[in-house]
């Protein structure tokens, strides 16, 4: 996840994002290097589909440019945003690292006390704010309340010791992938032959992005 994404911002000489990688993941990657083919829109949805740890309105409003191309692809940016938020919420819970109890009050009186209570609160809020607009958006009362749940992700959750050794174990092993396959470079070629002619750090980089765990 997040963690992965730093440790290959340190690696790669040229940094590492995963919206742009996700762009050459559809340009270059797919179909063994010959590409999708995608509509200028689509391209534009997801490279722009992410913003960091600034708020929508931040990331909308400081950089003009940085809005998408499309409602449909606001509607996606929208749609990461409340899932990671959800589901990094109940990762915390069932990781007995947070209860309910500790969620702040705005949060649980605006948006509910249960993850499919939170979704359908958002989800209708995001519909009904942006009918009739040529902006997709939330309501003021939701989109404090959805801040406010997002800041204490960042300041109670993301930081707890238990989740941090999850991350130092991530960074670890990606370290070491990074390393292998530099020292047995030809294993890359091997994986991934389209990438022959591709700057080292960058087919390293594209493997190891490539790379995920297994569903078991």
């Amino acid at each position: 996840g997040h963690m992965g994404e730093e440790v290959l911002n340190k690696l790669s000489v040229t940094g590492f994002h995963h919206s742009r990688q996700s762009l050459r993941v559809v340009d270059f990657l797919e179909k063994a290097g010959r590409g999708l083919n995608l509509t200028a829109e689509v391209r534009d949805g997801i490279v722009n589909h992410s913003k960091g740890r600034k708020t929508i309105n931040q990331w909308q409003e400081k950089d003009e440019t940085a809005r998408p191309l499309t409602l449909e692809a606001e509607v996606v940016q929208y749609a990461d945003w409340i899932a990671y938020i959800n589901h990094d919420v109940d990762d915390a819970i069932m990781m007995h690292q947070l209860n309910y109890n500790q969620v702040p009050v705005i949060v649980r009186k605006a948006l509910g006390n249960s993850h499919a209570k939170r979704i359908d609160t958002m989800v209708r809020d995001v519909i009904y704010a942006s009918w009739n607009s040529n902006r997709i958006k939330m309501s003021p009362a939701i989109l404090v309340a959805t801040e406010t749940l997002r800041r204490f992700l960042y300041e109670k959750v993301y930081n707890l010791p238990a989740i941090a050794k999850y991350n130092l174990r991530a960074e670890l092993i990606i370290t070491r992938l990074f390393k292998y396959y530099n020292r047995n470079f030809q294993r890359v070629l091997s994986e991934m032959p389209w990438l022959k002619g591709v700057p080292r750090n960058q087919a390293l980089i594209d493997v190891i992005s490539s790379l995920t765990d297994s569903a078991s």
